[in-house]
């Protein structure tokens, strides 16, 4: 279900500041997510709404290396084979 409230905290653990009840800043990060290739764990987690300590159990799982990349200590999510998986979950 959706919550503004999650996309809210969201956007501003992305750098982008906005006040509590400005609809218009949590509709431009969610376009913002939505149009980007690869999602870190935390823009992962707001995107299909599952927890962080998922996500990260997921890009350890070697089994769904598909998932993810690996830059350095950086792991990233390709969305459209994260919304893939979740179509399929």
């Amino acid at each position: 279900m959706f919550s503004w409230g999650s996309v809210i905290s969201g956007s501003e653990a992305m750098g982008v500041k906005a006040a509590p009840n400005n609809a218009d800043a949590a509709i431009l990060t969610i376009i913002t997510i939505w149009c980007k290739l690869c999602l870190t764990v935390e823009e992962a987690a707001i995107y299909p709404h599952i927890e962080e300590h998922k996500l990260r159990a997921i890009a350890n799982d070697p089994d769904k290396s598909i998932l993810i990349l690996r830059i350095g200590n950086k792991v990233v999510f390709k969305r459209p084979a994260l919304e893939s998986y979740i179509m399929g979950f």
